[in-house]
């Protein structure tokens, strides 16, 4: 008999989620000593402060784009935190654009809509 396998998106993600915020990693970055993945903004907060890696504590922390984590994280069903909609996480932040739910204020000074 031929054996099958099944593949289910229920594989542990949690290694897609940044070192430091401990959420899925936004416009994920991988740090070049211990390959750990990371917020773009967070690697980048981390670079500007010190010259280590916030994981390893490497010095001279550099990072790059993780082309693979960000295909991956596109992928990962999540829950918008104000409406409640089930989405994509590669769709959150065009979801969050229109969201009925986010209070939004007019950047035209004295503007009341």
């Amino acid at each position: 008999s031929i054996l099958k396998l099944i593949y289910t998106s229920m594989i542990d993600s949690s290694f897609l989620n940044c070192v430091i915020c401990l959420v899925p990693a936004r416009n994920a970055v991988e740090g070049n000593c211990c390959h750990k993945i990371f917020c773009e903004s967070c690697a980048k907060s981390c670079a500007d402060k010190k010259d280590e890696c916030p994981h390893c504590r490497k010095n001279r922390f550099s990072y790059q784009i993780s082309h693979l984590a960000r295909q991956m994280l596109r992928e990962i069903d999540a829950t918008c935190k104000y409406c409640e909609k089930s989405i994509k996480i590669g769709d959150l932040d065009e979801h969050e654009e229109v969201c009925p739910k986010i209070s939004r204020t007019c950047r035209v000074k004295d503007c009341k809509f």
